[in-house]
């Protein structure tokens, strides 16, 4: 079979003809996209490179200006200038307006002021407003506003130097107020410099360079600039966008400025793409250079690898023809890459012949491959598995908000988590080589010391261990430790791992908040003390209006209100005495609140006893006023009418809880007598005992509970209730 021609042509002709169109088709694509991105490039790059000079332009100005600012306090420091002023005349003498068009005589040698800049305007000022000389340094006529400052006075009273609009244009002011010898204010001197096209010049000196420095005003409009035949006054800056490159535009301020002006810089287009042109006509230049090089440079290794490929394929039919049964003839016709694809097409398929022999004999090394790739993969699995349990347990251990380590058998550091940086602000490496008591006071290591020195003999796990570390910028850190033994294959015992976390904020806050309870358990042992005084008041000033009134019924039901109110205000006197602020010791109470009664009605020992059979239980004040106030009633009437003519008798108060199906409280109350006994009208809804209807209206409403009365002997009332269940107060 003959090849094809593209087979007949030695292979580094075609090479060198393919290189040479793949180097022109290159260099015609590239130079099509070239120029644009090149220009772009140099727009972007020189664009950055202006603004940095921009800024500095913009800083140079504003040196400027404070630079006339410092000539003008030079000056008026010159004995001269000094001199001149303390004999002037005309302050007592007004006259006409004095002009200078060649330097005023109050004004220093040039060889002082040194680079200060030229005057354009100096303007001397008497007390009364009036303007008395004039120096016209630039030879333009003196602006009317500056030669009546009547306006511009009143505005310079409070600042020495200020930008303003002055007929239209924009002026620096620079004033100072000069004193007399006797120190008063006198004359005012004031010096105007126009911001036109000589002031920006001036301001960036030889540092300029191509650039065009202009101040805009706030419509964007050119006011001046450093090249005013080509950037005319009034042209905005988007009509100068297409000629120029642009900076920032930005606003600066200056002092007391009354105008707003904007700093900008720009630079000639033209420029920038003339040189980008000569850039790509050198490039060009380059090009065609690179190119003949590369061609030239491309044939040679075509030469040298077609060689190469001719040596291989001898080879080749060599090999075939010394190891097959006949001769091997490579074709005589064809390119080498043609020769080489025949003789290695025939290698193919003897090599497939012999392949095909070969896997008859590969049965028993393909079940030992198998065996072995069984092996590693579970090898692999095992291995994977670790590492992502050591991965899981390094990334839990190095983002968990606890500090976790590890020490040996003698208490020193031998790893520690990067958490010890956020708690301790010491790095882990610090740590290392350190013991735990090596970051605490004195007194709290030799502390912890004898706590943990227990622990590690007995070789016992630990938890919340709390301990007070030292931070280190200074501060106190307080940690709360729990660890466990470590022990080797062995069994021998190697140290602690375990970890501490920061408690310092919750122990603060517990400290605030038993700080907080401390000053509300005060001022309530202070309300109830204070309800206790009132209420003894209240008690004093019904004891005194009953030794007023006529009659032994009212004085009685004076005495009775105030039994009353003492019995609350002795749930009072107990509670701000007690430690418990919301419950009172009942037991104690009801002792207090019998006595008491005994003693107001004047009871002769021996004559009328007192049985308390009462259990220790401390109960709330929403159930102690109540079952006070049923006490006081009910002892009350059985001290005033069930032992009549001193007869002999005994009070006994019961007090005991039951048993209950809720999760309230039940409690069983009795008081009874073995006195007369009550009459049968004092019982029931038709009672006018004020007493007993307070008891019955106490007991069933506000305790919610039940009243039994018993008269067999004597008089029993018996009141069953649950405890009141109120919201707690603290």
């Amino acid at each position: 079979m003959k090849p094809s021609i593209a087979y007949r042509f030695p292979l580094a002709v075609k090479m060198a003809l393919t290189m040479l169109l793949v180097v022109c088709s290159s260099w015609f694509i590239v130079q099509k996209f070239e120029a644009g991105a090149l220009r772009d490039f140099f727009f972007e790059y020189h664009l950055k490179d202006l603004q940095h000079d921009a800024q500095e332009e913009l800083l140079r100005f504003i040196q400027h200006l404070r630079a006339r600012k410092n000539t003008v306090r030079s000056l008026i420091t010159q004995k001269k200038f000094h001199d001149y002023m303390q004999n002037i005349k005309y302050l007592r003498n007004p006259g006409d307006v004095l002009h200078y068009e060649s330097l005023p005589p109050w004004f220093p040698p040039r060889n002082i002021t040194r680079a200060h800049l030229s005057l354009s305007y100096a303007i001397l000022v008497d007390p009364a407003g009036k303007v008395r000389e004039v120096y016209n340094g630039i030879g333009q006529p003196l602006p009317q506003s500056l030669l009546y400052p009547d306006e511009l006075l009143p505005r310079l009273r409070n600042t020495e130097s200020i930008l303003t609009n002055i007929d239209g244009n924009p002026y620096q002011l620079v004033i100072k107020h000069i004193s007399n010898s006797s120190g008063r204010s006198g004359l005012i001197l004031m010096f105007a410099f126009p911001l036109d096209s000589k002031f920006i010049k001036t301001s960036q000196g030889a540092l300029l360079g191509n650039h065009i420095v202009a101040l805009l005003d706030t419509n964007n409009e050119i006011m001046a600039s450093s090249k005013p035949d080509d950037i005319i006054r009034g042209q905005t800056l988007a009509s100068l966008e297409e000629k120029y490159l642009v900076t920032q535009k930005s606003f600066f301020d200056y002092g007391e400025s009354e105008i707003d002006i904007k700093f900008t810089s720009l630079v000639p287009k033209s420029d920038i793409n003339a040189l980008a042109a000569s850039i790509l006509g050198l490039e060009f230049k380059y090009a065609i250079i690179y190119g003949i090089t590369f061609v030239l440079s491309s044939t040679l290794i075509v030469l040298y690898l077609s060689g190469k490929l001719r040596n291989v394929t001898v080879d080749i039919v060599n090999f075939l023809s010394n190891n097959l049964d006949k001769k091997y003839y490579a074709p005589s016709e064809g390119d080498e890459l043609y020769t080489l694809q025949t003789s290695f097409n025939h290698m193919k398929k003897e090599i497939l012949d012999h392949q095909e022999n070969m896997k008859k004999h590969s049965t028993e090394l393909q079940n030992i491959n198998e065996e072995l790739q069984r092996e590693i993969a579970e090898r692999i699995l095992a291995k994977n598995a670790l590492e992502q349990s050591e991965l899981k347990f390094r990334n839990l251990v190095e983002t968990t908000n606890d500090w976790v380590w590890e020490v040996d058998e003698n208490a020193v550091y031998t790893y520690a988590s990067p958490k010890v940086l956020d708690i301790l602000g010491y790095s882990p490496d610090e740590i290392l080589e350190k013991t735990p008591l090596d970051f605490m006071s004195d007194e709290e290591a030799e502390r912890v010391k004898k706590i943990f020195g227990v622990i590690a003999i007995s070789q016992q796990p630990f938890e919340l261990l709390e301990n007070t570390n030292i931070h280190k910028d200074g501060h106190h850190v307080v940690l709360e430790t729990s660890g466990v033994p470590v022990f080797d294959a062995a069994g021998v015992f190697r140290g602690y791992r375990g970890m501490d976390r920061n408690i310092t904020g919750r122990k603060l806050a517990e400290n605030k908040i038993k700080a907080s309870l401390k000053e509300k358990e005060v001022l309530l042992k202070e309300i109830h003390h204070r309800a206790k005084n009132n209420m003894q008041v209240i008690s004093s000033l019904l004891n005194m209006q009953s030794e007023k009134v006529k009659g032994h019924e009212y004085a009685t039901m004076f005495h009775e209100s105030r039994n009353r109110i003492q019995s609350m205000a002795l749930v009072h006197e107990k509670l701000y005495q007690s430690k418990d602020l919301t419950n009172i010791d009942f037991k104690d109470y009801i002792r207090s609140l019998v006595n008491g009664l005994f003693m107001f009605y004047g009871v002769n020992p021996g004559t009328i006893n007192i049985g308390i059979d009462v259990m220790e239980v401390n109960l709330p004040i929403d159930t102690a006023i109540p079952c006070g106030l049923i006490i006081n009633e009910l002892v009350s009437n059985s001290l005033k009418y069930a032992f009549p003519n001193n007869r002999k008798g005994k009070i006994t108060i019961s007090f005991k809880e039951t048993d209950s199906q809720s999760n309230r409280n039940e409690y069983n109350l009795i008081i009874s007598d073995n006195g007369i006994g009550l009459p049968d009208n004092a019982i029931g809804n038709q009672s006018k005992s004020l007493g007993l209807q307070l008891v019955k209206n106490l007991a069933e409403h506000q305790m919610q509970g039940e009243v039994e009365i018993e008269k067999s002997a004597g008089t029993s009332f018996s009141i069953h209730f649950k405890e009141l269940k109120y919201k707690k107060r603290i």
